[in-house]
């Protein structure tokens, strides 16, 4: 039986898995539970896999993506892709590939995704297309915070490899659902010609509270230092000025400070965090 504890499961994997500073780190490792069921199929039709997963994102959702990666994993091949025009995105895909047919032939019924996945995807990518400039507030202040603090986030190419939050950046991600906002998420899915400026009155007149919790900002920062552990004075200092700071998207926000290394498979940080913990002392702004 597994420990309920995850922090002291990542500590006894981290101590039996490769790790790499997250400067360094651009998904090299990064894998899926009994990914080697899969891995020989996955390395055969690779560009199948690709169109099956394009496929599926277009007549479901009538999005044009990318394909980020395709990683092996017991269920099929998870397939991470990137929305290639606003509202800008990451999400992934399952493709079965236990059916493949001849010449490397994916049926549209071998490729699925989780309940509700895809489209708490959509509807993070869409609060950031309503609030611009909101976050280029949050931005902004992250830029100042990595000027300030010796502080980083995850690299470009290690999110493409691994992120699939929604909208993300190397620095934070959004967390939403489309149930919480199912006129807007509707509304949109029924007129993909809705301006920013429309999905901005939809969600204002929508409104929601911290108790509410329907949008989570997660700020996810690495200490820059080789091998340095979370600092907590730092943590509390960042945590101090996004108090002060005004003018950012609405929502629940945490924040967390992750040593240097990175454990390579799962593409998070090794060590504990430092900042805040989760539903006990959340930043909300509203």
């Amino acid at each position: 039986m597994s420990s309920l504890n995850p922090e002291k499961n990542k500590k006894e994997e981290s101590s039996t898995s490769s790790v790499t500073p997250v400067q360094e780190y651009i998904g090299q490792g990064f894998t899926m539970t009994q990914g080697d069921r899969t891995a020989d199929e996955v390395a055969t039709y690779p560009q199948e896999i690709e169109a099956a997963a394009k496929a599926y994102m277009k007549e479901r959702y009538q999005f044009d993506v990318v394909v980020n990666n395709i990683v092996p994993a017991r269920d099929g091949a998870l397939v991470i892709v990137e929305s290639i025009e606003q509202p800008y995105f990451r999400t992934s895909v399952i493709v079965d590939v236990d059916n493949i047919g001849e010449e490397g032939v994916i049926g549209a019924e071998s490729v699925f995704s989780s309940e509700g996945f895809v489209e708490a995807a959509i509807m993070s990518g869409l609060y950031q297309m309503a609030y611009e400039e909101e976050f280029q507030v949050l931005d902004d202040f992250i830029i100042k915070i990595i000027q300030e603090y010796p502080v980083v986030g995850m690299t470009e190419e290690a999110l493409d490899k691994t992120g699939s939050a929604g909208y993300q950046t190397p620095y934070y991600f959004i967390s939403t659902v489309s149930s919480f906002f199912p006129e807007i998420y509707e509304a949109y899915m029924n007129n993909r010609q809705m301006s920013s400026e429309e999905l901005r009155v939809m969600f204002d007149a929508a409104g929601f509270t911290p108790e509410e919790g329907k949008v989570r900002i997660n700020i996810n920062l690495f200490m820059e230092e080789e091998n340095a552990k979370p600092d907590k004075q730092i943590a509390d200092e960042i945590i101090a000025n996004f108090k002060q700071l005004e003018g950012v998207p609405k929502g629940t926000y945490a924040i967390f400070l992750n040593g240097n290394l990175i454990l390579d498979r799962r593409g998070i940080g090794v060590d504990d965090t430092e900042g805040t913990t989760l539903s006990k002392d959340d930043i909300c702004k509203y």
